[in-house]
């Protein structure tokens, strides 16, 4: 039996007494499945070390035995039919995912730039190496000071535009992630 099983089974046949007695119960019993699993053990070694919860109930009431124990029950189930949660499914892949997609491509686009601007940096440093090679490619004779300064900017501007889009890109992939999870919470409530 799990924690939440047994303290639920518990809280239930300790009904009869004060709410404040039942929560300092509750809370004590807690504390020694909070023990055993940091000594390593199981919940269900712990809730075995504990006893049966109607008799643990039984003993803090110091009564009679009660005429109905309370079992533990998972919630219901919804009664929202499968095939409606297929269909918001797939209304939700069919809409949401070409956005999504659009958003990381232009994402993708803005590192492709950054990584452009740090190429024609580089280009840009190497002209007077390569003006023999390609007379055509240095057309306008730049200053030493000059060539410094684009360098620099082009080097910033890439690296940054680069850096700042594989941010963009991993916190839009989290909040994503966050969205799918929460879709899939509330389809399960469903």
């Amino acid at each position: 039996m799990t924690r939440n099983e047994y303290l639920y089974i518990l809280r239930k046949n300790l009904q009869s007494l004060p709410i404040d007695e039942i929560d300092d119960i509750i809370n004590d019993v807690a504390s020694h499945f909070d023990f055993g699993v940091e000594e390593g053990k199981s919940e269900e070694e712990v809730s075995k070390q504990l006893g049966d919860p109607v008799d643990m109930a039984r003993q803090f009431i110091g009564v009679t035995p009660k005429q109905q124990s309370y079992a533990y029950t998972q919630p219901s189930k919804s009664s929202i039919p499968s095939w409606l949660k297929t269909l918001i499914t797939v209304f939700a892949v069919l809409f949401l995912a070409p956005l999504i997609l659009s958003i990381y491509l232009l994402i993708l686009s803005f590192i492709l730039v950054g990584i452009c601007l740090i190429i024609a940096a580089v280009l840009l440093l190497l002209a007077p190496v390569l003006a023999p090679l390609a007379p055509a490619f240095v057309s306008m004779p730049l200053s030493f000071a000059n060539v410094v300064l684009l360098v620099l900017g082009f080097s910033l501007l890439g690296v940054g535009t680069a850096w700042l889009s594989v941010f963009a890109f991993r916190g839009f992939t989290v909040l994503i992630r966050k969205g799918y999870s929460s879709l899939s919470l509330s389809l399960e409530a469903l």
